[in-house]
């Protein structure tokens, strides 16, 4: 692939990390296999990933990004997985053909100024690596976002593996250690399910249902009490016959 110089994209690390867990690692769908970067009309970028069963898509508002065209872009798994999820680094420098990882305590300078160079190496560096963007298509992402996320459905199942992904992803921008997830269901399952998180704004993503029809009720083996059925109050003084009764006396008097 021939050397892009015009891709110059700086991100926060742990917000680059949380999308990431979204991938595909399909080689026929190589598109899927990194994170699309493309820059906000409001400022910043947001960097989106699906693997076709789950999608995610996080705001960066403080990003730097040169360009009106967004990226496809991975990082190596060694050294860069292990240092992500420990969450000791700062920013993700995509310059050229190259990628570059700085820690958290650049205090000396600011990675957003334009006079910025992370090629320039320094012992804030924690990683670096040749690793060029994906060149392909990423697909019309917000074509299967659905526009209403509050109505009900019936019932719906989900992947509990493929669920256990917003978890992870969440935790790592997350203030707190115990994010709480938001899951508003479809209209149908055919729809996908939108996952929110209070404390991330910033963070969005749909999961695609499954059918499933063999857990659709309470499991008989819980021996629930039964619930007593309402039994109809009687007349306070006359009975239903004599009601009868006084009802027909006053039609024959209308009658004669």
């Amino acid at each position: 692939m021939p050397i892009q110089p015009e891709r110059r994209i700086t991100v926060c690390a742990k917000r680059f990390f949380a999308a990431w867990q979204f991938i595909s690692t399909e080689e026929t769908r190589y598109y899927l296999n990194g994170v699309f970067i493309e820059p906000h009309p409001d400022g910043g970028v947001t960097m989106t990933a699906t693997d076709g069963h789950t999608l995610a898509s996080i705001r960066d508002r403080n990003a730097r990004f040169d360009g009106k065209e967004g990226w496809i872009c991975r990082v190596p798994k060694q050294p860069f997985n292990t240092l992500l999820k420990h969450g000791k680094s700062g920013h993700l420098h995509f310059v050229g053909n190259s990628v570059y990882l700085t820690d958290r305590l650049l205090a000396d300078c600011d990675v957003l100024d334009p006079e910025y160079d992370p090629a320039h190496i320094s012992p804030r560096h924690m990683a670096v690596a040749f690793c060029e963007p994906i060149d392909g298509t990423f697909p019309a992402w917000r074509l299967v976002v659905p526009r209403k996320g509050r109505a009900r459905a019936d019932n719906f199942a989900l992947n509990g593996r493929l669920i256990a992904r917003f978890s992870t992803a969440i935790k790592c921008i997350s203030p707190t250690n115990s994010p709480t997830l938001h899951i508003f269901t479809p209209n149908d399952d055919a729809h996908p399910v939108v996952i929110r998180c209070g404390t991330v704004p910033d963070f969005f993503g749909i999961q695609m249902p499954m059918r499933d029809d063999t857990a659709t009720r309470m499991p008989d083996w819980l021996k629930l009490p039964r619930k007593k059925s309402a039994r109809k109050p009687k007349a306070a003084n006359d009975t239903v016959e004599d009601i009868k009764r006084d009802i027909d006396k006053t039609r024959n008097t209308d009658a004669a």
